[in-house]
């Protein structure tokens, strides 16, 4: 699964990737069978405010760390 998510997030010139392109998270109450490559990005803490999803969003606003 490593290895699918490096070839995903590969550009056409191999030369450029990028190890901090590829993140390995462990989902609490999660186990191996339950692993999946994912696109984009995950943040493990719930939404904050009264609407919890939109589609095609313009801005995202996070308030927590993220690892760029």
């Amino acid at each position: 699964m490593i290895s699918t998510a490096c070839i995903k997030a590969c550009p056409k010139n191999c030369e450029d990737f990028s190890i901090d392109s590829v993140r390995v998270t462990k989902i609490k109450g999660g186990n191996p069978l339950n692993s999946t490559v994912m696109n984009g990005l995950i943040v493990l803490r719930d939404a904050e405010g009264q609407i919890k999803a939109c589609e095609k969003p313009k801005i995202a606003v996070y308030g927590c760390p993220l690892d760029t």
